[in-house]
């Protein structure tokens, strides 16, 4: 029986060899960079780190909720929250890589 090669996209390398962190210091030459590498990228990941989602139990959407009921749930949640970290990753396929330029925005305090 003869095996079959198998050809998957999962070489992973970063463009800037970490993740860029993003302060006030360093705000504007990275946004450039950024709009840049968002330009030329096949797809794009966004993430963020925030307080107040599931302060209390009642908040959780549950598999039973109406629509309503989950709306009203996020929307309550939604409006205590605050952004803390806000990532944003381009990815570039090139070949068989790829390749991903993550930028981590500190946003508070």
């Amino acid at each position: 029986m003869q095996q079959q090669s198998r050809r998957y996209l999962s070489s992973f390398s970063s463009a800037a060899g970490a993740v860029k962190q993003v302060t006030k210091a360093n705000f504007s030459p990275a946004l450039g960079e950024l709009k840049d590498r968002i330009t030329n990228s096949d797809f794009i990941a966004v993430s963020s780190q925030k307080t107040g989602v599931s302060s209390a139990p009642w908040t959780r959407i549950l598999p039973i909720d109406t629509s309503e009921t989950a709306y009203l749930k996020a929307k309550a949640a939604a409006e205590r929250f605050e952004v803390l970290q806000f990532a944003v990753c381009p990815f570039k396929i090139q070949g068989s890589k790829i390749i991903a330029s993550p930028y981590n925005f500190h946003l508070f305090p």
